[in-house]
């Protein structure tokens, strides 16, 4: 975590003589709950956004519900923002008047944070985006439209000059916000987690201190991870964001006049709609100009301009929002010395509050109380980072993945007659192996293995395993897998599943997202008439088990040079294929094993033909040049070293990985490494930079054998490639 601050907002209020108040630096150690909630005040405004999404001629008005204190502390408050497309969805806020909720105001906000925060002296606000509910324009899915309707609520809590907002849609009363600081945050979970990492990049947002995403997305495209088909995308999402219950719907549950305007607002946005399908490329799935302007991870640059810090929440176990969405964002934050903070729990697709109450709004709490109020409360200079690695079993530490955190290599090795591998740091024995076309529940933590102790072979997967550990090894980061490969299909679908082998008490995420409710209950925050707080404690959910799968991945084949570039393959063409696991963090106790399945599709993703796509399709192996990667914090010891146990006798018909390249077959292609920059779309190409997508050949980590391996791995010199989009 770094220690880089702002002094932009300060700096603005010398020059411009804006009047906003600041919290002093001498506060208190925690703001206090000195403001009753009865008293709060709850308003609505329409604010004027920057854009004319939906090209009606005027500036779109975006809707946001505000509770705030009547009596502000020094006359004014910092705000929480929260901002989401699915208001307007079925089960949306509870409003005085339903039927004409464009003109009424809340009976009360839902959740518990309002009434946690408001009585100490915040603001909360829930802002509708752009096309959703009753706010004008287009909504766009954490694009463009999406962040501008927030950051314009951010500049009238600012206050800037140009800053406009209404009572109501008929623009008939301006409104002010003289009890604003001036000073913000946004958060949200899952879609509204997305949008407060987005806002966090945009270039007009003064006062935003910090962001709070939980479960949220940092790239649009990490919905297709690595090329993979998936069905419906942004697009569909978006028109059902803007008519949740079009014609036809049985037993609609918004009411009529909403459901008209929504109508109406569909065909408004349509052709808007039309065009973000076909601009997204969903055939051929490639990352392209539609996707980088809804990639915030490779815009961190811009949030540490801005001076925002950024309070990330993940879930190991969340299969809506997975790890993929974090990693490569959180890297690139400390890189940009963005002030950070992370919190990785087992639970699945969550509010962190259902994972630690007490943990959670204390942390919480001491964070928004130093960024917005200013108070010296030592939040920055707590562990950066904290971590669940088993059942309501946390740890600290000052980075992510934890220091001592290597990269290692593991060779694979045939599994002969029993039908299960082995893998080591040790050069591979070589041959073919082969899985047939199948889905394999990988969405879950016991489905790849029944919970068995030992593992269950099978046509449709290919499994490798360690021999018993030691001692306890953890595994910090993002593994990764790079095959030799041919498949059945042109474009089809190379899955793998990294799996702890061992009896143990596991969070079971399968069940309620892994959080139990306990028969005793508390209240959070300080109820209203119309509100009950009364909130069961919880704990994490767990099961007792002999295996779990703790990181899984996939890959398109028809992507396997670049994806920026649809490159399907011939029928049983070799090539190679490289793509990152799901980050994970994990311990593998003394006396289990660490394993690695194959396969070919996940459960999660489509599994019909579209085009040349085939959802079901088998794949073979080249063993000696197939390496997967796995984050060991410490160096891996000599059990790694050597397999032990049947292998499949090198075929030798099979090429073999040569360890000198000027050995190497003419037949087979130089070891080569591909950037998308270097072959990808010219509006991608141009933003710079390089990373490694792909290579053929040998794993020259594998081939240079245990006793280099460990030497690098030591010397922090392994750079292995990473299959990335840009």
């Amino acid at each position: 975590m770094t220690t880089t601050r702002r002094i932009g907002f300060t700096a603005a209020l010398v020059l411009t003589a804006t009047a906003i108040a600041v919290p002093a630096a001498a506060a208190p150690a925690a703001s206090d709950p000195l403001y009753p909630m009865e008293e709060a005040v709850i308003e609505h405004v329409y604010v004027q956004t920057a854009m004319d999404s939906d090209r009606d001629g005027r500036r779109d008005l975006v809707r946001a519900d505000i509770v705030r204190p009547a009596a502000a502390p020094d006359g004014t408050v910092p705000s929480i923002i929260t901002a989401s497309g699915y208001n307007g969805t079925p089960g949306g806020k509870p409003y005085l008047d339903d039927a004409n909720r464009d003109t009424s105001s809340l009976r009360f906000m839902p959740g518990v944070y309002d009434n946690y925060f408001v009585p100490r002296g915040y603001a909360y606000l829930s802002v509708d985006v752009a096309g959703t509910n009753w706010s004008e324009g287009c909504v766009d899915n954490v694009g463009p439209n999406d962040v501008e309707s927030v950051a314009a609520v951010i500049r009238w809590l600012h206050r800037e000059p140009d800053a406009i907002a209404y009572r109501q849609l008929d623009r008939a009363e301006l409104v002010d916000a003289p009890w604003s600081s001036g000073r913000s945050a946004v958060t949200g979970i899952s879609y509204d987690g997305g949008i407060a990492n987005a806002v966090a990049t945009s270039e007009a947002v003064p006062g935003l201190e910090t962001v709070i995403p939980i479960a949220g997305g940092t790239s649009a495209y990490n919905t297709r991870p690595n090329g993979v088909y998936v069905g419906a995308g942004t697009a569909e999402f978006s028109e059902w964001l803007t008519e949740p219950e079009p014609a036809g719907t049985e037993q609609p549950t918004l009411p009529p006049r909403l459901r008209e305007h929504q109508a109406q607002k569909r065909l408004q946005c349509q052709a808007d709609f039309d065009r973000m399908r076909a601009e997204s490329d969903p055939q051929e799935r490639t990352y392209n100009a539609f996707w980088k302007a809804r990639d915030y991870a490779d815009r961190v640059d811009r949030i540490a301009a801005n001076g925002v810090s950024v309070f990330t929440v993940m879930g190991q176990g969340d299969m809506i929002v997975r790890t993929n969405e974090f990693d490569e964002h959180w890297a690139a934050m400390q890189r940009a010395g963005v002030e950070s903070k992370l919190w990785l729990h087992q639970r699945g697709h969550i509010d962190p509050f259902d994972a630690d109450r007490d943990g959670w709004m204390s942390t919480l709490h001491a964070w928004l109380d130093h960024e917005l109020m200013g108070i010296d409360n030592g939040a920055t200079d707590a562990p950066a980072v904290r971590v669940e690695l088993g059942p309501d079993a946390w740890t600290e530490s000052d980075r992510w993945p934890i220091a001592g955190s290597t990269p290692v290599p593991l060779s694979l090795h045939g599994g002969g007659d029993g039908g299960v591998g082995r893998i080591t740091t040790a050069p591979s024995s070589g041959g073919i192996e082969s899985f047939v076309g199948a889905q394999l529940p990988d969405a879950t933590p016991f489905g790849m293995t029944a919970g068995a102790e030992d593992p269950q072979p099978g046509p449709d997967r290919l499994i490798y395993v360690s021999e018993p550990f030691e001692t306890a090894t953890r595994i910090s980061g993002t593994p990764s897998v790079s095959l030799r490969v041919a498949g059945e299909a042109s474009d089809m679908n190379v899955s793998a599943a990294l799996v702890d082998y061992g009896p143990g008490e596991y969070v079971d995420w399968t069940i309620d997202a892994g959080v139990e409710a306990l028969p005793t209950a508390r209240e959070w925050g300080e109820p209203t008439e119309d509100e009950d707080l009364l909130v069961a404690d919880t704990r994490a959910r767990s099961t007792a088990a002999g295996s779990y799968t703790f990181s899984r991945g996939t890959a398109s084949l028809a992507h396997h040079e670049t994806l920026t570039r649809y490159t399907p393959v011939a029928a049983d063409e070799m090539v190679q294929l490289g793509w990152d696991l799901y980050a994970a963090d994990h311990v593998i106790p003394a006396g289990h094993r660490l394993g690695v399945i194959l396969y070919n599709n996940s459960v999660q993703l489509d599994p019909g033909t579209v085009g040349d796509y085939v959802g079901t399709a088998g794949a073979t192996i080249d063993l000696a040049a197939s390496s997967v990667t796995v984050p060991v914090v410490g160096l891996p010891r000599a059990d790694w070293a050597a397999p032990t146990g049947p292998t499949a006798p090198t075929d030798p018909t099979t090429p073999t990985a040569p360890a000198d390249p000027s050995d190497r077959d003419p037949s087979t292609p130089p070891t080569d490494t591909v950037s998308d920059r270097d072959r990808g779309d010219p509006q991608v190409s141009a933003q710079g930079g390089s990373r490694t997508l792909s290579r053929t050949g040998a794993d020259a980590g594998v081939v240079a054998g245990a006793g280099l391996l460990l030497l690098l791995a030591g010397a922090g010199m392994l750079a292995l490639p990473r299959r990335r989009r840009a």
